[in-house]
């Protein structure tokens, strides 16, 4: 990566001195990814498009269809509204009433292979 990325650590985190805790770097993009997949399109009242529909189609019925789905929900969402990745692949695992999304990605322009879970339900 050219630039350093700073962001605000998603899901939002204060630190012990009262100030947001920060993302630097990939984080930035890893908290990106995470609310793009776990906001539903219609919950930011300024930005009613943005997010997914990843947590409806995981939580409506977990099988083969359902899978299928949300590999292509992942895929669209990331692909519209965080362009500084390149997605490289993904895994669904599910336990009970937690079900876990792996994904795999590349920062644009860099040779860095990163891994992401994110973990819907609990």
């Amino acid at each position: 990566m050219a630039t350093k990325l700073k962001g605000i650590l998603v899901p939002f985190q204060m630190s012990d001195a009262g100030y947001p805790v920060a993302a630097v770097g990939s984080r930035v993009l890893a908290s990106s990814m995470l609310s793009i997949l776990s906001t539903t399109p219609g919950e930011r009242v300024y930005r009613p498009d943005f997010g997914s529909w990843l947590r409806r189609i995981l939580f409506a019925n977990m099988g083969e269809l359902a899978t299928i789905q949300a590999r292509s929900e992942v895929l669209r969402a990331l692909a519209q509204w965080e362009p500084r990745i390149t997605l490289l692949g993904m895994t669904f695992s599910r336990q009970e009433t937690t079900i876990q999304v792996f994904i795999t990605w590349q920062p644009t322009g860099s040779q860095n292979v990163e891994q992401t879970t994110l973990t819907f339900g609990g």
